[in-house]
């Protein structure tokens, strides 16, 4: 038995320690002040449960993130198309635009909103139709 100092060893001289194991539930009598599990492999077997919980919630984040980028991504391939020119918001959408996925926007003096999508942005003439540019 290792003794870090002489308050912890007398400690566990004079007190019987027990705990119970937060991954099979059974109370044992811990040889050390610090010890959480009862085996090596209640300790293993909780750890690779914590990390597979944490790897799939990650996982998962991850995935949102990248179908939003994949989504904005296109759109941006979609403008550059018909950079420089004034185009139907409906030929657009034909070939997969995606109106609410923007990574930008700014308001004009006179009440416009001037949208972007990475580098390339549009501004609305009227409800259905839009001018593309490349932002300077």
């Amino acid at each position: 038995m290792r003794i870090n100092s002489f308050y912890s060893y007398k400690y566990m001289l004079n007190t019987e320690y027990s705990k119970q194991c937060p991954e099979c539930k059974n109370h044992f009598d811990a040889r050390r002040l610090n010890q959480k599990f009862c085996t090596a492999e209640c300790k293993i077997r909780y750890n690779n449960r914590t990390l597979r919980t944490h790897y799939h919630a990650r996982k998962q984040e991850d995935s949102i993130c990248r179908d939003v980028n994949n989504v904005l991504f296109k759109n941006r391939k979609i403008l550059k198309q018909f950079e420089g020119k004034t185009v139907k918001l409906e030929e657009l959408t034909q070939r997969g635009f995606v109106l609410k996925f923007i990574t930008q926007f700014e308001r004009k003096n006179d009440k416009k909103n001037i949208f972007y999508c990475y580098d390339i942005g549009y501004e609305f003439f009227d409800t259905q139709t839009l001018t593309v540019f490349k932002r300077t």
